[in-house]
């Protein structure tokens, strides 16, 4: 489910992408760059969801250019990786963190993150890892959750790899089938045709 007023709203690039832009302008035109997300659904003892889970993966060269001129000597890695997590979640906040999450569809609004923070794999992708929290816990048994993950300005291909890339905690695994992922082309003004991905979990107990 794509929310058309929230996407003519989200039209500005993050701070962090545009450092990518100012400092690679070779990539302006037609700058993409891609984030392999994988998610886990969060919930309390009572079974209510109460956050989303975040681990969004970077290729190398995005990486490169973000840390460019970064002290990464060992005693000041974990602080300059963090500092980069820290502008990065702030940056995706003013964007809804590309995220659109409804419960038989209704909108879930959620919270500013707090915690957050990022790490390089041994061949130089960024980890950002973040936790995403409802406004409150959602009741989600016998409903249906969707999840978008989208940058409509088509800057940012956010694409998950699999299904396997998307587990709930224990209390949700109880009541709900599998995830599902469904795919749309949207069209653009910006003539960019991107395709958005939607992650569909029913948790309904007379489900087929």
């Amino acid at each position: 489910m794509l929310n058309r007023k929230w996407m003519q709203g989200a039209v500005c690039l993050p701070l962090t992408v545009l450092m990518l832009w100012m400092a690679a302008p070779v990539l302006a035109d037609n700058f993409h760059y891609e984030i392999r997300p994988a998610t886990r659904f969060m919930a309390d003892e009572q079974g209510r969801l109460t956050a989303l889970g975040m681990n969004w993966e970077y290729d190398k060269e995005v990486a490169d250019v973000l840390l460019q001129g970064q002290d990464l000597s060992p005693d000041k890695r974990a602080n300059t990786l963090q500092n980069l997590a820290q502008a990065m979640v702030r940056d995706l906040h003013e964007l809804g963190y590309f995220t659109q999450l409804f419960v038989n569809g209704q909108a879930q609004p959620v919270q500013r993150v707090q915690e957050y923070g990022a790490q390089l794999s041994p061949d130089g992708k960024l980890q950002l890892s973040f936790r995403l929290p409802l406004q409150q816990p959602v009741e989600v048994r016998n409903k249906r959750m969707a999840l978008t993950l989208a940058d409509y300005d088509g800057a940012a291909l956010i694409a998950y790899q699999g299904p396997r890339h998307i587990v709930m905690d224990d209390a949700l695994v109880k009541h709900c089938k599998l995830p599902a992922i469904t795919e749309e082309i949207v069209e653009l003004p910006n003539d960019h045709s991107p395709t958005v991905q939607t992650v569909h979990i029913d948790c309904r107990q007379d489900q087929d």
